[in-house]
């Protein structure tokens, strides 16, 4: 079980408690909103991967006023 749902332990507090597990298992995915990067970190290891984002263009003129930018993937070490 990846995620539970507990009662609130803490005093006079009235609601849940969402806990994730301490080792993710059997997941098909790992998913991001499309908009911003989608990061995941290890102590000073990160895996970062941009959304590609499509052109911007003027509704009247029709003129491409941001270009598409392709999505990335990089892998960076913290060299401390």
């Amino acid at each position: 079980m990846n995620i539970r749902v507990e009662k609130d332990p803490t005093t006079d507090a009235n609601g849940l408690v969402v806990k994730l597990a301490d080792t993710l298992t059997n997941m098909k995915g790992i998913s991001g909103n499309g908009k911003d990067p989608l990061v995941i970190k290890n102590g000073d290891q990160s895996i970062t991967i941009t959304p590609t984002l499509k052109a911007e263009t003027d509704p009247e003129s029709g003129n491409v006023t941001k270009p598409a930018q392709t999505g990335k993937k990089s892998i960076s070490a913290d060299p401390s």
